[in-house]
Formats: structure tokens, sequence, C-alpha cells
């Protein structure tokens, strides 16, 4: 049921209960489909009624005669009605059962029940009524057919303007018609009472006290006739539609505002519904006026038809259309058509879909033009090109001709191949579509002078963009060829591919700066072997020394004295000595075992990379001095704001010990040691730091030694400054660098960057 019939249904409802006990809605099929009653008034077992036929909801003979009332006025769709009469102990009830024709939808009746026993006053009645028709909300109005007398409610006033003094009988009333729309008006009142059209509705103008005229939508329904069967009672609304009809207008006048911009477009334009039929057609598709006012409604079939035109053109437009709403998209295709005078001519037609919010296609613009003469112009214009195809297409070098706006005309096949594109496809490209971004402009200043005539050609080298994206480096040689009257025409373009060429010089320079930096590595190399001998002179010098010393008295008191025990050249016995010399030996082998670490480490940059989880990291090394941080009730907080980093796990992990178990070796007495390790990223590089609370290092004294080889900062403890060195020769072998910042008996912070 559409909106406006509901409220239509609501008002006769509520204005019928205004004058009766009960309103019943039946259908069609005698069954009641709705029961209303008026306030303190209720039907005793509702549900008996909602749902059934009138004869199944009693068996009474009122219910019989009710069901006789509906057969006859759904037949007729004249009124009826039937009194009943209830007896009791206290009085007989009479009631008067109406079956009214007035429901807007035509297979619906309404039955008005009235009790008719219970008397009310004429004022009663007529309050009931103006309370009615004020809580509609539109200007209502109660006439009484046979005084003339009518009322209107206070938003009729308030709309119109008027004071009930103003407009008391009906001639007033109609006096303020519009008398283009009186007697239609009239008409319709005059068929509704006369109970020839099924319910009263009019369309009119109203003037109102500010003298201009208002469109309204008059509806009404006869409630109440006298005893002779004439009409009495006639009450309805009055809705202003000024509005709506303005909208209306305004939407006729845009229909034939964009019509006539469709007419006047020098292309022809086309709709068709979703069946494929004229909607629209404009002059310049169609010129004959009859045969375009003949073609709405048809189809191309029949169009082609009724023109003697061969069907596989209506067939092809068929499958275009079906394409493009298949497709959902537009759809451009080319069509030969022989025109009246026999000869061929060549159409470019579009074909666009256009959908509703559902989803459904709603129509179908066609739109295109007569492109006769364009192709006429590209036939010449190739008879033109093929007097020097031969030296254009098969040249050793690339060549073109580009139109001033920089769109090809023409490329030759070396062109093709060394962009990667087919002639085709160039064609439909500009030269800036295939132009590398940073050189669009490098010709600009070149392309100027030569248009002005200040230089005749130029060169200059540019890359190309191919096809696979693939940057093509080229030397440029443009030229242009003039019209007769000294404008431009298109330029010519000779393009050299020095790809290869450019290659093999950047390979030359980077072999050569390879070379360099081999040399420069080399040297690098041979500094750290030279330091690393220093090294080797210093830290063995003393072991190798002693067991010389030790080694020799032992060979001279053997070949001199007797055997068993007895003194070293009175210094030691012969157990000592030996003792001494392991304890060289060892120190001696230590030393070359640390040695071959770094110099591993310094030679060696080939170490391979993995994701490594810091966090996973830090926990093998905590799990490894889990006594120490026991006993020292030591505390390691991480703070990663980047978990994982690419590094060789290894060193990473020798790092974190190095850190960590120094940390703990280096923590004041006094103090729980508490270690940070952090990881977070500064300047797009990943930074891992440990800071501790412990003893700390003098950086005034030890600063340019933190990292030096055999350096100990802090007596007393085991240590034989190598850890850090090799931490730092680690580090470094990788590209990263390390720092410290260190207070005493404030902690240090070792800060990685990786």
């Amino acid at each position: 049921m559409k909106q406006g019939e509901e409220r239509d249904i609501e008002i006769i409802i509520n204005t019928l209960l205004q004058v009766s006990d009960c309103v019943v809605e039946v259908s069609k099929a005698h069954i009641v489909t709705g029961i209303w009653e008026r306030e303190g008034y209720a039907i005793n077992h509702k549900a008996r009624y909602l749902g059934k036929k009138i004869t199944d909801a009693g068996n009474n003979n009122i219910f019989t005669k009710i069901d006789n009332l509906l057969t006859e006025c759904f037949k007729t769709g004249e009124n009826g009605s039937v009194e009943y009469i209830i007896s009791n102990a206290d009085a007989a009830i009479t009631y008067t059962i109406k079956v009214l024709a007035i429901h807007p939808g035509k297979d619906f009746l309404f039955i008005v029940i009235k009790n008719a026993s219970v008397k009310e006053g004429e004022q009663l009645v007529e309050d009931k009524w103006k309370v009615a028709l004020d809580a509609s909300g539109d200007g209502m109005w109660d006439v009484n057919m046979q005084t003339g007398a009518v009322f209107f409610s206070d938003k009729w006033h308030e709309i119109f303007g008027y004071t009930a003094a103003e407009v008391p009988t009906l001639a007033d009333w109609t006096a303020k018609f519009h008398p283009d729309d009186l007697a239609r008006t009239q008409m319709s009142s005059e068929e509704y009472l006369a109970d020839k059209l099924p319910f009263y509705s009019a369309e009119m103008r109203y003037l109102t006290k500010q003298g201009t005229y208002r469109w309204i939508l008059s509806k009404g329904v006869l409630v109440t006739r006298t005893t002779d069967g004439k009409p009495l009672r006639f009450i309805g609304t009055h809705t202003d539609i000024t509005n709506q009809k303005d909208a209306k207008t305004t939407l006729e006048n845009q229909r034939i505002f964009y019509e006539q911009i469709l007419n006047s477009i020098p292309r022809y334009v086309f709709v068709l519904d979703s069946q494929g039929r004229y909607l629209f057609i404009n002059p310049i598709a169609v010129q004959d006026k009859e045969l375009r006012k003949w073609m709405i409604g048809k189809t191309d079939e029949e169009y082609c038809r009724f023109i003697d035109r061969p069907q596989h053109i209506a067939e092809r437009r068929k499958e275009i259309f079906n394409t493009a709403l298949q497709e959902r998209e537009q759809i451009q295709w080319e069509e030969k058509l022989i025109n009246a005078y026999g000869e061929m001519e060549y159409h470019l037609h579009n074909m666009y879909p256009v959908f509703n919010k559902d989803g459904e296609l709603q129509m179908m613009i066609g739109y295109g033009q007569n492109v006769t003469d364009k192709v006429h112009a590209q036939e010449a214009l190739k008879t033109s090109r093929d007097t020097f195809a031969s030296a254009f297409d098969y040249s050793g070098i690339g060549m073109a001709l580009i139109g001033i706006d920089g769109k090809w005309l023409d490329v030759n096949n070396v062109l093709c191949e060394m962009t990667g594109y087919s002639k085709d496809e160039l064609l439909k490209l500009t030269l800036q579509d295939i132009t590398y971004p940073d050189d669009l402009y490098n010709d600009h200043a070149f392309v100027k002078k030569i248009l002005s005539r200040q230089i005749s050609t130029y060169n200059i080298e540019k890359r190309y963009i191919s096809r696979k994206k693939k940057i093509v480096l080229v030397s440029l040689t443009v030229s242009v060829v003039w019209n007769n009257d000294d404008s431009p025409k298109f330029f010519t373009a000779q393009v050299v591919d020095i790809t290869k060429r450019k290659a093999l010089e950047e390979e030359i320079n980077r072999k050569n700066a390879d070379l360099e930096a081999t040399k420069i590595n080399l040297i690098n190399k041979i500094n750290q072997l030279e330091g690393l001998s220093h090294i080797i002179a210093h830290n063995l010098r003393g072991p190798a020394a002693n067991i010389k010393m030790l080694s020799g008295a032992l060979l001279a008191d053997h070949k001199g004295g007797e055997n068993g025990s007895h003194s070293l050249s009175g210094l030691f016995t012969d157990d000592e000595a030996l003792e001494l010399i392991k304890e060289s030996s060892e120190t001696l082998m230590g030393s070359l075992a640390t040695l071959m670490e770094i110099t591993e480490i310094k030679l060696n940059k080939e170490i391979p990379h993995s994701d490594c989880d810091i966090k996973e990291l830090v926990g093998d090394v905590t799990t490894h001095l889990y006594s120490t941080i026991f006993e020292k009730h030591a505390v390691v907080k991480l703070n990663l704001d980047v978990p994982q980093v690419s590094y060789p796990k290894a060193y990473l992990e020798n790092i974190l010990y190095n850190f960590i178990s120094n940390a703990l070796k280096y923590s004041r007495p006094d103090v729980p040691p508490e270690i940070i390790v952090s990881a977070y990223k500064k300047n797009g590089r990943v930074v891992i730091s440990v800071k501790d609370n412990g003893l700390g290092i003098d950086m005034e004294r030890y600063g340019d030694k933190v990292f030096k080889l055999n350096e100990v900062f802090h007596r007393g403890y085991d240590s034989k400054g190598v850890g850090l060195y090799i931490t730092k020769t680690q580090v470094e072998s990788l590209g990263g660098t390390i720092e410290v910042k260190s207070s005493v008996n404030v902690g240090s912070e070792f800060i990685v960057n990786i």
C-alpha cells in the first residue's frame, strides 16, 4: 500500500470514529482485516473477528445481512445500512450498521457501527467534528450540503488566512477557487456525491487572503445522508501541495532545459530503456521529426526494418547493448553506414549504461558522431607517409614524427623495438608518456628556440621508460617540418639507443672505483697486519722470553749437575721451573688465540646475518650469568622499541655478553646492579644500548684507551683488557660504531650503532 493511500485511510478512519463507535475494514473476500474503536468503546473478543469471514464470525442473522450488504456494495459501489437491536433486562439497544464504499483501495470497504440508542446533543457532535478535523494536521472542512453552511478547522484558516466570518458558506468557499479549476473540481464532487466515483479527490488552486493562489489537494468523504437519501454531511481535507507542484514544474522545466541542451549538441544522442527501446533521440541523430516521434518505444530491429537498413547493424547494436550491460561500463565501436546518396560514412558510437540504486539497468545512453572526414584525413595522411615509408621504416636508427602537442604521429620498427611498444601502442601515447619523469623538461628550452627559429635542430641525451619499465638511454636529435604559413607542422626525431654504451662506460668507471677501493682496502689490511704484528711482538715477547730463559737454565743444570730435585741457578727447583714454563706456555697460547680471533674478525667480513631476537639473546646471556645475577641481586631490564635486528647472531650474543658481564663484574659493592638493555632506531639505524649503575670509568683519564687491547681500568679484578677490544673489532668489521658514556660511581652506557 502506498504512503499516500495509508494517509488517506488514517484520515477517513479518524473522521468516521468521531460520529460512530467502531470502524471495520473488510476485504473483497469478506474477511475482516482491521478494527478500530473510538475512545471509551471496546469490542469484546476482538480476536474473534480479525482474519475471519463475516459469516464465520457468528451465526446471528445480522452477520448474514452484513454479508449480503458487502456483496451488493462491492458489486454496485452503492452504500448500504441495517439496524440491529439487542434486548436485555434493562432496555433495548439499537445499533446502526453502515457499509461504505469510501475506502481508497478498490478491494476494501468500511463497516461503521453506531449505538443509535445514545442521543448526543448537537453541540457535542459539532465539538467532536472540530476535534477530529484539527487532529489531522491538514486544513479540514465540513459542509452541510442542504444548508450550504461550511466549517473549517483552525489549521485551514492558518493556511489560507481567512476568518470564519469571511468564508461562512459553500458559495463563499467555491468563489475562491481559481476559475480554470472550478468546473473540474465541482464535477468531481458531484460525481462522487452521486455515487459515480468511489471517492472524492481533486487538485485545484485556491486564493489566499494575501491575494496569491496556492495549490491544494482536496479529499472528502460523505458521512451522512438525509432520510430521503440526499447528501447531508460532506467532510474532508485540504492539503497544501504548492511545493510539490512547484517541484514538479521545476522538474519539467529542467527536463525541457536538458532536452534543449541535448538537441543542441553537435553529436547525435539517444536514450534506450532497459529493454532496448528508444526513449529519446536528438535531431542530429535523426533529422526527420515524424520519424523521431515514431521511433519512441521502438527497438533497433524495428527501426532498421522500417528504413530498410541491413539487420546485421541492429544485431551488432544489440550485442553492444548486452556487452555494456554485462560489463557495466561504456562500450565504443565504429559503424560503416551507407547514406542517402549511396556514399560510405563512418560513425563512432558510444553506449553507456546507467544503473539505479538497486543495481538494475535504468537506461542506456548512446552518443557519437560522424567521423567520415577524420577517416578520410587519416587515409590521406597514410598516403603521404607511404611516399617516404621505405627510408623511414627501414632506417638503422629509431625515427618518429611527433605532433606539436607531443603525440606520436608515426614511428618506425627500430623505435618500437627500442621501447618495447608496438606501433599501435605508441601512437596512442605521447612523447611525455614514455619519458622518464626527471627528463620531461630537459629539452624545454631547446623546443622554445627551435619553434622561434633561433636554432634549426638540437641534440640531447634523455631517458625513456620501455614497456617493461626499463630505462632506455637515448641520444635524441630533433628538427621541425613547417607548414606553408610558417607554422610548425610536426617534429622529426632521430633516436639512437646509447644504453649499452653508457652502461659500458659506467662499468669501466665502476671497475676503476672497485680497483681503487681494493687498493685502499689492501692498504688498510696491511696497516692492520702491521698493527697486529706490533701487538704480537708486544704480547708474546714476555711469555716467550720466560720459556727461553727457564728452558735454557734447565738444560744447563741437567748437563752440568746431578739428576733429581735441585735448585735452578739457586732460584727455582726443577718442578717450580716446569710449572712456570707451563704457565708461560698457557699465557702464550691464550694470547695467540686472542690474536687469532682478532685477526679473523678484522679480515673476515663475509659473516652470515640472521634475524636476531634481542629479548631471546639477552635471556640466553642472563641464563649463563644466572649465579652472578643471583648473588649480586642484579636486575636486568629491557626497553626494546626494536625487538629484532638482522646481524650475525654469534657476534650480537658476544657483544651483549661482554657488556652485561662487565656490568655485573664492575658493580658497586653497596649497590645492587641495575642493567638496562635498550634497542631503538636513530637516523635510520638500529642502536643497541647497555646501561648500568656500576663503578664507571674515569673518562678524563682513560677516555682514549677504553677500547684498546690489554687496557685495564679497575685494579683487583680478573681482567685482561681484551673483551672491549674484541667487541669494538666485531662491531666495526660490520660497518658499525661503538661509543661509551661513563662517570665514576654513577655507571656506564655502551652504545652500538648497528
